[in-house]
Protein backbone atom coordinates (compact mmCIF):
# COMPACT_ATOMS: atom_id res chain seq x y z
CA UNK A 1 0.00 0.00 0.00
CA UNK A 2 1.17 3.53 -0.74
CA UNK A 3 0.03 6.56 1.26
CA UNK A 4 0.66 10.03 -0.10
CA UNK A 5 -0.48 13.08 1.82
CA UNK A 6 0.34 16.73 2.09
CA UNK A 7 -0.30 16.39 5.82
CA UNK A 8 -1.13 13.76 8.38
CA UNK A 9 -2.48 15.02 11.67
CA UNK A 10 -2.90 13.04 14.85
CA UNK A 11 -3.74 13.89 18.42
CA UNK A 12 -1.28 13.20 21.23
CA UNK A 13 -2.71 13.97 24.68
CA UNK A 14 -4.81 16.87 23.37
CA UNK A 15 -1.95 18.30 21.26
CA UNK A 16 -2.32 18.06 17.48
CA UNK A 17 0.82 16.83 15.74
CA UNK A 18 1.16 17.29 11.98
CA UNK A 19 3.55 15.62 9.55
CA UNK A 20 3.69 17.43 6.19
CA UNK A 21 4.39 16.18 2.66
CA UNK A 22 4.46 12.45 3.29
CA UNK A 23 4.81 9.44 1.00
CA UNK A 24 4.89 6.05 2.70
CA UNK A 25 5.00 2.62 1.14
CA UNK A 26 4.27 -0.52 3.10
CA UNK A 27 1.57 -2.20 5.13
CA UNK A 28 -0.89 0.21 6.86
CA UNK A 29 -0.18 -1.37 10.27
CA UNK A 30 3.54 -0.55 9.92
CA UNK A 31 2.69 3.13 9.65
CA UNK A 32 0.25 2.97 12.55
CA UNK A 33 2.77 1.16 14.78
CA UNK A 34 5.45 3.71 13.88
CA UNK A 35 3.25 6.66 14.76
CA UNK A 36 2.19 4.92 17.97
CA UNK A 37 5.82 4.16 18.92
CA UNK A 38 4.75 3.47 22.52
CA UNK A 39 0.95 3.34 22.21
CA UNK A 40 0.11 7.01 21.66
CA UNK A 41 -3.46 7.46 22.93
CA UNK A 42 -6.20 9.14 20.92
CA UNK A 43 -4.72 8.30 17.51
CA UNK A 44 -7.00 9.91 14.96
CA UNK A 45 -5.28 10.47 11.61
CA UNK A 46 -6.57 13.01 9.15
CA UNK A 47 -5.12 12.53 5.67
CA UNK A 48 -5.32 15.09 2.88
CA UNK A 49 -4.13 14.15 -0.61
CA UNK A 50 -1.20 15.82 -2.29
CA UNK A 51 -1.45 17.97 -5.33
CA UNK A 52 0.97 17.10 -8.12
CA UNK A 53 3.15 20.19 -7.62
CA UNK A 54 4.09 19.34 -4.02
CA UNK A 55 7.18 17.29 -3.21
CA UNK A 56 6.68 13.74 -2.00
CA UNK A 57 9.32 12.91 0.63
CA UNK A 58 9.82 9.27 1.49
CA UNK A 59 9.87 8.01 5.08
CA UNK A 60 11.84 4.80 5.49
CA UNK A 61 9.85 3.05 8.23
CA UNK A 62 12.45 0.33 8.73
CA UNK A 63 15.24 2.89 9.23
CA UNK A 64 13.09 4.86 11.68
CA UNK A 65 12.28 1.68 13.61
CA UNK A 66 15.98 0.75 13.67
CA UNK A 67 16.81 4.27 14.89
CA UNK A 68 14.30 3.86 17.71
CA UNK A 69 15.85 0.52 18.70
CA UNK A 70 19.38 1.97 18.68
CA UNK A 71 18.38 5.06 20.64
CA UNK A 72 16.40 2.96 23.15
CA UNK A 73 19.48 0.86 23.94
CA UNK A 74 21.61 4.00 24.09
CA UNK A 75 19.22 5.81 26.48
CA UNK A 76 18.55 2.79 28.69
CA UNK A 77 22.28 2.26 29.16
CA UNK A 78 22.87 6.01 29.66
CA UNK A 79 20.52 6.17 32.66
CA UNK A 80 22.26 3.36 34.57
CA UNK A 81 23.31 5.02 37.85
CA UNK A 82 22.63 8.45 36.30
CA UNK A 83 23.01 11.09 39.06
CA UNK A 84 23.93 8.31 41.49
CA UNK A 85 27.04 6.82 43.00
CA UNK A 86 28.13 3.51 41.59
CA UNK A 87 29.65 2.05 38.48
CA UNK A 88 28.91 4.27 35.48
CA UNK A 89 28.62 3.20 31.85
CA UNK A 90 31.27 4.62 29.52
CA UNK A 91 29.02 7.31 28.06
CA UNK A 92 31.80 8.76 25.91
CA UNK A 93 32.44 5.40 24.26
CA UNK A 94 28.70 4.84 23.81
CA UNK A 95 28.36 8.22 22.09
CA UNK A 96 31.32 7.52 19.80
CA UNK A 97 29.89 4.11 18.89
CA UNK A 98 26.51 5.65 18.14
CA UNK A 99 28.14 8.28 15.93
CA UNK A 100 30.03 5.62 13.97
CA UNK A 101 27.30 2.99 13.56
CA UNK A 102 24.03 4.06 11.85
CA UNK A 103 23.96 7.70 12.98
CA UNK A 104 21.44 8.71 10.31
CA UNK A 105 18.81 6.30 11.61
CA UNK A 106 19.20 7.54 15.19
CA UNK A 107 19.09 11.19 14.09
CA UNK A 108 15.96 10.50 12.02
CA UNK A 109 14.27 8.98 15.05
CA UNK A 110 15.27 11.85 17.37
CA UNK A 111 14.05 14.35 14.76
CA UNK A 112 10.78 12.41 14.41
CA UNK A 113 10.24 12.64 18.19
CA UNK A 114 10.75 16.40 18.18
CA UNK A 115 14.17 16.54 19.81
CA UNK A 116 16.51 14.86 22.23
CA UNK A 117 14.40 15.26 25.36
CA UNK A 118 11.22 14.11 23.61
CA UNK A 119 13.13 11.07 22.30
CA UNK A 120 14.24 10.27 25.87
CA UNK A 121 10.65 10.58 27.08
CA UNK A 122 9.48 8.32 24.25
CA UNK A 123 11.93 5.47 24.90
CA UNK A 124 12.23 5.66 28.70
CA UNK A 125 8.57 5.90 29.63
CA UNK A 126 6.75 3.11 31.40
CA UNK A 127 3.27 3.00 32.95
CA UNK A 128 4.76 4.42 36.18
CA UNK A 129 7.16 6.84 34.49
CA UNK A 130 5.20 8.86 31.98
CA UNK A 131 4.41 12.37 30.76
CA UNK A 132 2.08 13.03 33.72
CA UNK A 133 4.92 12.53 36.20
CA UNK A 134 6.87 15.79 36.53
CA UNK A 135 9.79 14.01 38.22
CA UNK A 136 10.09 11.76 35.16
CA UNK A 137 9.96 14.77 32.81
CA UNK A 138 12.65 16.52 34.89
CA UNK A 139 14.76 13.33 34.81
CA UNK A 140 14.45 13.15 31.00
CA UNK A 141 15.41 16.82 30.70
CA UNK A 142 18.56 16.19 32.75
CA UNK A 143 19.39 13.04 30.75
CA UNK A 144 18.85 14.90 27.45
CA UNK A 145 20.99 17.82 28.60
CA UNK A 146 23.76 15.44 29.65
CA UNK A 147 23.56 13.62 26.31
CA UNK A 148 23.79 16.98 24.53
CA UNK A 149 26.87 17.97 26.56
CA UNK A 150 28.74 14.76 25.78
CA UNK A 151 27.61 14.60 22.16
CA UNK A 152 28.51 18.24 21.48
CA UNK A 153 32.12 17.07 21.13
CA UNK A 154 31.74 13.42 20.11
CA UNK A 155 28.56 13.47 17.97
CA UNK A 156 27.63 17.13 17.28
CA UNK A 157 24.59 16.42 15.07
CA UNK A 158 22.88 14.71 18.03
CA UNK A 159 23.46 17.68 20.33
CA UNK A 160 21.85 19.93 17.69
CA UNK A 161 18.51 18.29 18.52
CA UNK A 162 18.48 19.55 22.12
CA UNK A 163 15.29 21.55 22.69
CA UNK A 164 15.86 24.99 24.27
CA UNK A 165 13.83 26.08 26.10
CA UNK A 166 12.09 22.78 26.77
CA UNK A 167 8.29 22.89 26.96
CA UNK A 168 6.10 19.85 27.40
CA UNK A 169 2.34 19.81 27.94
CA UNK A 170 2.14 23.10 29.80
CA UNK A 171 5.34 22.56 31.77
CA UNK A 172 7.46 25.66 31.22
CA UNK A 173 11.25 25.40 31.35
CA UNK A 174 11.37 22.29 33.50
Amino acid sequence: MRVEADSIKYTFDSEVVEIKNVMIEGHPEEFRSLINLKEIPNFSPEIKHLTEEQPKPYIDLEALQRGMELFTGFAETWVINFDKDGEQPDRSRMTQDLAIHDPHEVLAFVYHCGGLIHACITVLRTPQRNEKNLEFIDFCVRVGENMAQVSSILFPPLSDYMEYPFKFKGVKNV
